[in-house]
């Protein structure tokens, strides 16, 4: 009896012994719970923007506008001059006296004379000159008289000059003609317009224009020019444009001229506008903040994705820190997926900067900046 009991204690105390070993065991291992004797890092998203951005240089739209009034015409003139008491006289004694006056009816058609004599001694001859070609010379007695200029001596005025020859040998009187003159002239009398506008250094940027003419009244034809260059002859609507190509336009002073024909007028506004392509850098600018424990973990990277390459060149990568260039890389430009290793970023506010280089322009997809 003694021996068995002794048998049940061992086998008792063994088997405590093989339960707080295998408690031990359980303990130690962790199946499904918190694995508190392995730890997993993972990496700091700083900035991610997703959707498209344009990258490279492109031409922005600008224009400058000229608006000129327009008041031109070309019609028909009327003009008369009334003399009632006129004297010329000639003699050796006595010196000169002519009559002169120049007669201005835009373009002549015709011009009449018309004079009476009052009274003359009758010694001397009366001339009558049209730009100084000798129309009339006669001893002229008293009465009415009458005279039609021929065309040929008429320009867009005529000097109208009436005189008396010398009463010679007779010194003690000079020849004399007590006179009353009208003079009639007819023509059209143009009224153009000539504008001028400066361009200057912008003409490198210059395209093309465009004249827009409205009018409040138009009736006839019309040349229009600029700089010489005739750019319309003929009619003209209320409301009338026209493509001005960059050849005809210089650096500089530029002229604008409106001329009417004949029996025309014109009265309006004309709008020149100029057109330009303004080269101009776009590039992508993001804010990057970073605290002192996520600098600790540089190095760090940026990704983005390239599409749609529309020309050919470089991309460049920067991060700014307080105005200093921490950061630069480059790389060909490509329709692929980029990342870029980063260090020098500062604690607190960075800017990262893409750009293209070499003429490249392209589209930039999904940038991810991690530490």
């Amino acid at each position: 009896m003694g021996d068995l009991d002794d048998n049940f204690i061992y086998f008792l105390v063994a088997g405590l012994i093989i339960i707080a070993v295998l408690l031990v065991v359980f303990n130690s291992v962790n199946f499904g719970g918190s694995q508190n004797n392995v730890t997993f890092i993972e990496p700091v998203i700083i900035k991610n923007i997703s959707g498209s951005a344009f990258v490279g240089m492109a031409e922005k739209d600008a224009f400058q506008s000229y608006v000129f009034d327009i008041s031109a015409k070309d019609t028909r003139s009327n003009i008369v001059k009334n003399y009632g008491n006129v004297d010329v006289y000639n003699g050796l004694l006595f010196g000169e006296q002519t009559f002169r006056y120049r007669v201005s009816a835009g373009r002549m058609e015709s011009l009449k004379i018309d004079f009476e004599v009052f009274g003359t001694n009758e010694y001397g001859l009366l001339v009558i000159k049209i730009n100084g070609v000798e129309m009339y010379k006669n001893n002229t007695a008293p009465g009415r008289y009458q005279i039609y200029v021929p065309t040929l001596l008429l320009a867009d005025n005529a000097l109208v000059e009436i005189s008396t020859t010398s009463s010679q040998w007779k010194i003690w009187a000079p020849s004399i003609y007590h006179l009353g003159v009208r003079l009639e002239a007819n023509g059209f009398e143009q009224n153009s317009g000539e504008y001028k506008f400066i361009i200057m250094d912008e003409f490198t940027v210059l395209s093309d224009g465009k004249l827009n003419l409205a009018f409040d009244e138009a009736v006839g034809n019309a040349d229009i020019y600029l700089n010489n260059h005739r750019i319309h002859a003929g009619p003209l609507r209320d409301i009338q444009s026209f493509n001005i190509d960059k050849s005809i336009l210089e650096i500089g002073e530029n002229t604008f001229s409106f001329i009417p024909y004949q029996d025309s007028t014109f009265s309006g506004r004309a709008n020149l506008a100029l057109f330009f392509k303004i080269p101009e850098e776009h590039m992508m600018r993001i804010p990057l903040n970073f605290t002192l424990s996520e600098v600790e973990k540089l190095p760090g990277t940026i990704s983005f994705d390239i599409v749609d390459l529309q020309r050919q060149g470089a991309v460049s990568v920067k991060i700014y820190s307080r105005n200093e260039l921490v950061f630069s890389d480059f790389a060909k430009a490509e329709e692929a997926h980029y990342v870029f290793t980063f260090t020098g970023a500062k604690s607190g506010l960075n800017i990262l900067f893409i750009q293209s280089m070499d003429g490249a322009a392209f589209l930039v997809n999904n940038v991810d900046v991690r530490v």
